[in-house]
């Protein structure tokens, strides 16, 4: 099995198509076959199904598939890291962001590494936890700085979760709720309104676990959304309720939809950190991406 031929095949199960795949790749389209062809020869297992239309994965194809983009992506990875060796402070780094990070803190980052380092390449994105996660798992990204439950492992899957802080939060709700006016909210209050909550299974079974051991019933009405603007923006559309870390909630953008309520607050904490693979190949470039953070991370 030849490196290209994993190449062709992730090119060609996004695409869909032999002409698009072979277009992209700048080869013939019977290159394109030949080389598909090799590789189901190799494993002995048909991989694709070729349709008037386009291409389909068999069974066996979509079962390659994780494992081939993890593959390949370590191998541009491990490519770029090598050649970061060549000169210090080049190179390139891939760094998601959690949504409640991204606006304040990634501009810092970007700043910092600018100023010591201007030949560095940085891509960095925000994902929700969970797309953290994945995208770690597969090889596409080299860390990220996120928040994360505090019932995240510092082991996870071969994952490592570095703890470097923690937020304090708050529950938040639009100007012209009827629990803003109100002196001081009790958890009954909190357990009969509707909410609007960030995505994430632990951050849920956190939030539910709140009401559950001080006996009372867990709210029934929860939205649940991944992108932080998108919670926001519900929040000061509707009459629900919301967590924020108390860093998000005294933003300026924040500050002039939603307001912070007198109430117990479900998820008191939230954490935060570096998250990367425990076998990651750490480079001068990735490592002085990380310092910076954790630079940061001590500042919050």
């Amino acid at each position: 099995m030849e490196m290209q031929q994993l190449k062709h095949f992730l090119v060609t199960a996004r695409t869909g198509s032999l002409a698009l795949a072979a277009e992209e790749l700048h080869i013939s389209q019977s290159g394109l076959s030949r080389s598909l062809k090799a590789l189901e020869d190799f494993f002995g297992l048909n991989l694709l199904i070729r349709r008037a239309r386009g291409v389909e994965l068999t069974a066996h194809g979509l079962g390659l598939l994780p494992h081939a983009r993890l593959i390949w992506n370590e191998r541009c990875r491990t490519v770029s890291a090598m050649k970061s060796y060549r000169t210090l402070g080049q190179g390139h780094v891939e760094i998601a962001l959690h949504p409640a990070l991204a606006n304040d803190i990634g501009a810092q980052i970007i700043d910092r590494l600018s100023e010591r380092f201007p030949d560095l390449s940085v891509n960095i994105i925000t994902l929700p936890y969970p797309d953290i996660l994945e995208r770690l798992a597969s090889g596409e990204l080299d860390f990220s700085f996120s928040l994360f439950p505090e019932s995240a492992p510092a082991s996870r899957s071969g994952l490592i979760h570095d703890k470097l802080f923690s937020l304090e939060c708050r529950v938040y709700v639009r100007h012209t709720h009827p629990l803003a006016a109100k002196g001081e909210v009790d958890i009954k209050d909190l357990s009969n309104a509707p909410w609007v909550l960030a995505a994430g299974t632990s951050f849920y079974d956190a939030f539910a676990a709140f009401f559950q051991d001080r006996g009372v019933s867990t709210p029934r009405r929860v939205l649940r959304c991944s992108s932080l603007e998108l919670l926001i923006n519900i929040a000061t559309r509707r009459d629900l309720l919301t967590v924020l870390p108390i860093l998000i909630g005294q933003s300026t953008e924040v500050t002039a939809k939603l307001t912070p309520i007198a109430a117990p607050t479900p998820t008191g904490e939230t954490f935060g950190g570096l998250i990367y693979r425990s076998d990651m190949l750490e480079t001068p470039a990735t490592s002085s991406a990380m310092s910076i953070c954790r630079e940061i991370a001590s500042l919050l």
